[in-house]
């Protein structure tokens, strides 16, 4: 294990490459929110498409969610719970705390997780472009996913 100043190095080493690479990235405009669909996938669409899903680990106890949030949040001193993220997908102004959360979310999931979060009811596709609107950077990769399966 490195020291904490090697620690602290490096973090700020990424930092500035996270930086870098956001702002090389092509940012895509996904038109109005209202666009996209604000519904919520029904329990029976979940369990058509993934029979062995547990329909208790749906909506704010999103299991895609928390698996995405462990994953991506091992280092964090306090990782947000699913419960945080579902709120502040919904929330009207959120706090640090809750973009950091939809950040990570925004950020690291790939396609496959977007879906089963999406199925599994933490957030509707809406509440998502939102989300990605409100970080002000939409991936050119992450457009095409939302634009094929999220408008209505």
């Amino acid at each position: 294990m490195g020291s904490k100043q090697e620690i602290r190095t490096w973090a700020a080493h990424e930092t500035r490459r996270r930086a870098a690479e956001h702002a090389l990235a092509v940012s895509v405009d996904l038109g109005p929110p209202e666009r996209y669909d604000d519904e919520y996938t029904p329990t029976e669409t979940l369990l058509s498409l993934r029979p062995d899903a547990d329909p208790d680990a749906t909506g704010p106890r999103s299991q895609t969610v928390r698996s995405v949030i462990c994953g991506r949040c091992a280092g964090w001193a306090r990782p947000p719970r699913p419960e945080e993220v579902y709120e502040a997908m919904r929330a009207a102004n959120r706090n640090r705390i809750q973009r950091s959360a939809i950040g990570v979310l925004t950020r690291e999931a790939d396609f496959e997780e977007l879906m089963n979060a999406h199925l599994e009811g933490a957030f509707t596709w809406r509440q998502l472009v939102r989300a990605f609107q409100e970080r002000q950077h939409v991936p050119r990769s992450r457009a095409g996913f939302l634009r094929k399966f999220a408008q209505r």
